[in-house]
C-alpha cells in the first residue's frame, strides 16, 4: 500500500483505477493513497478526488460585544538585500518612528530582534512573540497602526497581516487549544448556524481571543464556536459528476454532490445532497434518534462528525423536473407561497374534476372544513373555492 503522506515528490494527477466494492466502494481512492490537496482521478467514473483535514467542533455561547481588525501586526521577513552602511531605514509604529540598524553583515534575525523590542515599547512585552523570520505584536485596548519607508521596502522582502481583537460578553474556556485551532463567528449558539468569519488562534485571555489570518466579516452579536483540526483525513469529490446507482452515494460526500438514481420503480431520478443541516444541532440529535431503516428510506447519509463521538447527517434531495414520456412523482410535503395555475383537467384519486363539479373537506367528525368549486371556466358560475349556490 502506498504510503502517500512520506512521499512528496509526486505529482499533483495520480491515475486511480476504477471501482472495486470491497476496497474504494464508489471509486474514490483509499485515505493512504493521496496526499492531502493531491487530486486523484477515476478514469473510469470520471471523478476528481483529494484529500483534507477534519476537525473536533465546539460550540461556545458567547457573544461579541466589539472588535478590532487592527488590534496589532505580524510581520514576516524572507530576504535581507543590503550592503551599505549609509542608508536609513526606518517604520513608525503607532505613528512614532523606528530605525533599523543594519550594515553589511546584517541577517534577518537582527531584524527581527529590532522590531520585536521596538514593538515591546509601544505594547508592552506581553504582547509581543517572535520567531527566527516573524514578529507578532498587540494591543490589548486600542488599535495599532504601522507603515514601512521607501527604503524598508526596498532593501528587505516581507509581508505582514493584522491581528484581529475580538471581545467576548463572558469568559470564554476554550478546549485543547493548539497552534492550529480556528475560531468561528455565527449568527446562533445552537439550531442553525452558518459560519460568517473565522481566524486562527494567536492568543486568549478572560473574554477576549487574538487572531490571524482572518477572513469574512464581524458584527457584534455573533457567536463563537471552535474547529481543532484533528489527525484525520477525509476523501473526497471536487468535480461533482453524477454517480449512477441504486441506491445513495455513502463514500467521498460533500455538500451539492449529485446522484443519478437508476432503481427499476425510480430510474432516472436525480438528487443533489444537502449538508446545511449538518448546523442544526436539534435537528442532527432528531436525526440520530431515528430508527436505522428510516433514514436509509430518507436517503440520510453520514457526512461527518462533530468531534464529540456524535454521526452528522446529510440529506440526497431530489431535483424534480417533469418528463413528457412518463409520470412526475412528488414526494413529501408541499407549501405553495402565491397562486397555483392548472391548465388541464384536475384529477383526485382518479376522480376528475370539472368546473360544474364540487370539491369538499371534511374533517373526522364528517363536518364539512371546505366546499367550493375547484375551477372556473363558465363566468356564471361561482369563483373557486366559494359555497355553490
Amino acid at each position: 500500500m502506498i504510503d502517500s503522506d512520506s512521499q512528496t515528490q509526486r505529482g499533483f494527477v495520480q491515475h486511480r483505477r476504477s471501482r472495486i466494492n470491497s476496497v474504494n466502494g464508489e471509486g474514490q481512492p483509499l485515505s493512504s493513497q493521496v496526499l492531502e490537496g493531491e487530486i486523484a482521478i477515476n478514469l473510469a467514473t470520471r471523478k476528481l478526488y483529494t484529500k483534507r483535514q477534519l476537525f473536533d467542533t465546539f460550540t461556545h455561547n458567547q457573544t461579541v460585544t466589539g472588535f478590532e481588525t487592527n488590534a496589532g501586526f505580524i510581520i514576516t521577513f524572507s530576504d535581507l538585500d543590503y550592503d551599505s552602511d549609509n542608508v536609513n531605514i526606518t517604520y513608525t509604529i503607532n505613528g512614532n518612528t523606528k530605525t533599523l540598524i543594519l550594515d553589511s553583515d546584517s541577517l534577518i534575525s537582527d531584524i527581527v530582534t529590532q522590531v520585536k523590542n521596538a514593538a515591546i515599547a509601544e505594547v508592552g512585552a506581553a504582547q509581543v512573540t517572535s520567531s527566527s523570520n516573524s514578529v507578532t505584536f498587540f494591543s490589548t485596548n486600542s488599535s495599532v497602526s504601522t507603515t514601512f519607508s521607501n527604503n524598508f521596502v526596498k532593501f528587505i522582502d516581507f509581508n505582514f497581516q493584522s491581528v484581529v481583537r475580538v471581545e467576548l460578553n463572558t469568559t470564554v474556556s476554550l478546549s485543547s487549544v493548539t497552534a492550529s485551532t480556528i475560531i468561528d463567528f455565527d449568527l446562533a449558539s445552537s439550531g442553525f448556524r452558518r459560519t460568517f468569519s473565522n481566524g486562527r488562534l494567536i492568543s486568549h485571555t478572560g473574554s477576549t481571543v487574538y487572531l490571524k489570518d482572518f477572513a469574512g466579516s464581524l458584527q457584534v452579536g455573533y457567536k463563537i464556536s471552535q474547529r481543532n483540526p484533528r489527525d484525520e483525513f477525509k476523501v473526497i469529490e471536487i468535480n461533482n459528476v453524477p454517480l449512477v446507482k441504486p441506491t445513495p452515494p455513502e463514500h467521498a460526500l460533500e455538500s451539492g454532490n449529485m446522484w443519478i438514481q437508476n432503481r427499476d420503480s425510480e430510474s432516472g431520478q436525480l438528487y443533489w445532497l444537502d449538508s446545511s443541516i449538518t448546523d442544526d444541532s436539534d435537528f442532527q440529535n432528531s436525526i440520530r434518534s431515528l430508527d436505522s431503516d428510516f433514514r436509509v428510506n430518507s436517503n440520510l447519509v453520514v457526512i461527518d462528525s462533530d468531534g464529540n463521538g456524535n454521526l452528522l447527517y446529510a440529506e440526497w434531495r431530489k431535483i424534480v423536473s417533469t418528463s413528457l414520456v412518463g409520470d412526475t412523482v412528488f414526494e413529501g410535503d408541499y407549501h405553495f407561497k402565491g397562486s397555483v395555475t392548472i391548465d388541464s383537467d384536475l384529477i383526485f384519486d382518479n376522480k376528475r374534476f370539472t368546473d360544474t363539479t364540487m370539491f369538499t373537506v371534511k374533517d373526522v367528525n364528517s363536518n364539512i372544513i371546505i366546499a367550493g368549486h375547484l375551477l372556473q371556466i363558465d363566468s356564471d358560475l361561482p369563483e373557486p373555492g366559494l359555497e355553490a349556490s
